[in-house]
C-alpha cells in the first residue's frame, strides 16, 4: 500500500528503509520525525515494512498511508524473516540510488537524512558507507527506569548498527544484502544478529570507506527493563565471538582487537589483579586495588546515571552484570574458537 504522494514525479534519489516489529505505538512518532526531515519530502521515500508483527502495526501503518505527506510505502510480511530480512524486503522495493537506514524506535533529528546522505550525493561516486550519531532519547528515560535499553554511537564503529547508516543501493545489492538466517550467528537466545556488521564488513571489504557523520543524528528510544532482564540481555554477549570469527574485518570492531570494549578489559583486569591478590595474601591487596581502579572509573559514570539507589548498591550490580557477561564471552570464545574477551 501506499501513500497519495508515492507516485508523484520522479523517483527520488534517497530511500529510508524501516523494518517494523511491534512497536505500533512508536511509529506516528517516527513518521513524524521523517516529515519533518530538511531535506524535504520531495526529495525522499520511505518504506516501511510489518515484519510479521503480532500488534497493530499494520492497522497503523494503514492510517498513517492516509495522512502522511511523505511518500510511503508500506508492506506486510506474512511471518517474522527477522532483522535482516525485513530490511531485505524494504531494500528489495525501494527506488533510491542512496538507502538510509533507521529503526521504529527511533527519532530522526530535522537535519538527519540531509547530513547522512551528503556525502553520498555529490559527484564523488566513490564506494561509502556514512554512519550517523545515535543517543538516547531524553524525554522517555526517567519513566522507562534504571535498566532501560537504549543505544548510544558517538564514534564511527565498525559493527555499522542499523539504527542510522546509509549506503548507495549498488553497494548494498553487489554485498548480497543483509546475511540470511542460516549465514548469520545465533545468540544465546537462538536469534540471529549480527546482520548489519556482517553487510558492512561485506560492503568495506569490496572497496567501500567508512565516513562518520555527527551531524546526523537520531534519538533512541528508552525501552523499560529490569535488573534481571539487563542481565538476561547479557548472555548476548557469547554471540560476539561467532560474529568475530565471520570476517577478517571483525577485530576492526573490538577494542585493541581482542576486547569488546574497553570495560571488558578493566573487568578482566580487576579478576587478573584479584587472582594475584589472593595469592599474595594481605600484601596482595594493593594489587587487587590499583588492578580494580580501570574498572571503577569507568563505572562510576554508569552507575551515576541508574538512579534510584546508593552508589555502592549501583556499583554492585554493574559489576555482578560484568561478570555475568564476561562469563558468556569466556563461553562463546571456546565454543566458537575464536577470543574475545
Amino acid at each position: 500500500m501506499v501513500s497519495a504522494g508515492w507516485g508523484k514525479g520522479a523517483p527520488p534519489e534517497v530511500s529510508v528503509v524501516v523494518s517494523s516489529y511491534g512497536r505500533a505505538g512508536f511509529l506516528a512518532g517516527l513518521l513524524e520525525a521523517l516529515e519533518a526531515q530538511e531535506l524535504g519530502v520531495e526529495k525522499f521515500e520511505v518504506v516501511l515494512v510489518d515484519n510479521g508483527s503480532p500488534d497493530g502495526t499494520w492497522a497503523a501503518l494503514q492510517g498513517a498511508l492516509s495522512r502522511t505527506g511523505i511518500r510511503l510505502l508500506a508492506v506486510r510480511l506474512d511471518r517474522n524473516a527477522g532483522a535482516g530480512g525485513g530490511r531485505d524486503a524494504g531494500l528489495e522495493l525501494a527506488r533510491g540510488t542512496v538507502v538510509a537506514f533507521t529503526d521504529d524506535d527511533c527519532l530522526p533529528a530535522p537535519g538527519w537524512l540531509a547530513a547522512l546522505t551528503g556525502p553520498l550525493l555529490g559527484p564523488d561516486q566513490a564506494p561509502t558507507v556514512v554512519q550517523g550519531r545515535t543517543l538516547p532519547w531524553p524525554e522517555d528515560g526517567p519513566a522507562c527506569g534504571p535498566w532501560a535499553r537504549t543505544v548510544w554511537v558517538e564514534e564511527p564503529t565498525w559493527l555499522f548498527e542499523t539504527c542510522n547508516i546509509a549506503y548507495r543501493r549498488a553497494d548494498l545489492l553487489g554485498a548480497g544484502g543483509f546475511a540470511g538466517a542460516g549465514e548469520a550467528p545465533r545468540g544465546a537466545t537462538g536469534r540471529a544478529f549480527g546482520e548489519d556488521a556482517l553487510l558492512g564488513w561485506a560492503v568495506v571489504g569490496a572497496g567501500a570507506t567508512l565516513v562518520f557523520q555527527p551531524g546526523a543524528l537520531v534519538h533512541h528510544r528508552h525501552l523499560p527493563a529490569s535488573y534481571p532482564q539487563w542481565l538476561g540481555e547479557l548472555r548476548g554477549r557469547g554471540g560476539f565471538p561467532a560474529l568475530v570469527g565471520r570476517s577478517p574485518f571483525g577485530r576492526r570492531a573490538l577494542w585493541h582487537r581482542f576486547f569488546l570494549a574497553p570495560r571488558t578489559a578493566a573487568t578482566d583486569l580487576a579478576l587478573v589483579g584479584l587472582t594475584l591478590g589472593l595469592r599474595r595474601g594481605r600484601r596482595g591487596r594493593r594489587v587487587w586495588l590499583l588492578a580494580l581502579l580501570p574498572w571503577l572509573v569507568l563505572a562510576l559514570p554508569e552507575a551515576r546515571g541508574r538512579t534510584g539507589r546508593r552508589l555502592p548498591v549501583r556499583l554492585a550490580q554493574l559489576a555482578l552484570g560484568d561478570l555475568v557477561g564476561q562469563a558468556w564471552l569466556a563461553a562463546g570464545s571456546v565454543r566458537h574458537r575464536t577470543v574475545v574477551l
